[in-house]
């Protein structure tokens, strides 16, 4: 019993003795006593539970962008190049995107420089002669491409000829040709490797070391000879020792009808290397 006044034990004390009637039922209890004591003793503290993390909202994967058709090369065309066996078809930045040689098929060229000068050409055809096959031209404000038509005449007598379209290869010459009559087409600008262009004075061009030798011999008396501006390959054997067999740009004079002066184009392929 505790003594009046005085506080209670916090807890029983291990070294208090006990009787010994008592000591066989003590040894019995001492672990559920020990037990008790010792939960009855210590501190409560309470369980924290452990903070789970929030739940992250499934992220949706990003669509794979839609694949996009790759722009025409052509359209992106600032300049014509004239070369003696195609056009070179170059960008703002002076890399050629397209090499249009003269013998595609008509339709696959003209549809082509249509892409480059963002616009149709106006169709003439001329009539065959004697001496020139019928001609398809296909106009821009400045620029022609001519495809002279494989075929033959077909009559007894000039006015009774009527022009006979056949499928034969051209084996003439290429399939088509081009005459660049002015240096601005649009907003594509022509010219050749060494920057000759449609307008340019005759005389000057003409007076070029390496242009002069170039002129064809048997050129129409009284009319300034076209001269060659850069020269492809040889494809034959030469008619003439100072003027090879091989398709050229060249220079020339057009003479308009009412003449409005002496207009100088560009014109290829031209071979100049073999008798009219």
């Amino acid at each position: 019993m505790p003594v009046d006044g005085a506080a209670p034990e916090a807890c029983p004390r291990e070294d208090r003795i006990m009787p010994s009637s008592r000591r066989a039922r003590a040894s019995l209890l001492l672990p559920v006593l020990a037990a008790l004591t010792l939960s009855g003793c210590a501190s409560a503290v309470e369980p924290v539970a452990a903070e789970t993390p929030a739940a992250q909202p499934a992220v949706e994967p990003s669509p794979s962008p839609a694949p996009t058709e790759p722009a025409d090369p052509l359209e992106s065309a600032a300049e014509l190049v004239v070369r003696p066996e195609h056009l070179d078809v170059v960008d703002a930045t002076g890399a050629v995107v397209a090499e249009l040689s003269y013998d595609l098929p008509t339709v696959e060229f003209v549809g082509a420089l249509t892409t480059v000068f963002g616009s149709a050409p106006d169709l003439e055809t001329y009539e065959a002669t004697y001496y020139r096959p019928q001609t398809d031209h296909y106009l821009w404000d400045g620029f022609d491409v001519y495809d002279d038509l494989s075929g033959y005449l077909d009559g007894d007598a000039p006015e009774e000829w009527e022009w006979v379209t056949t499928d034969e290869p051209d084996t003439r010459d290429m399939n088509v040709q081009i005459y660049a009559r002015r240096p601005v087409v649009g907003d594509i600008e022509v010219r050749t490797t060494e920057g000759y262009r449609p307008g340019d004075d005759f005389d000057w061009v003409d007076s070029i070391e390496g242009n002069a030798s170039t002129r064809h011999p048997q050129w129409f008396e009284g009319r300034r000879p076209p001269v060659a501006l850069e020269t492809g390959p040889e494809i034959g054997e030469r008619f003439y020792d100072a003027v090879p067999n091989a398709y050229s740009v060249v220079f020339f004079v057009a003479h308009s009808d009412p003449p409005l002066g002496e207009l100088t184009q560009i014109g290829a392929p031209w071979n100049i290397g073999v008798p009219f």
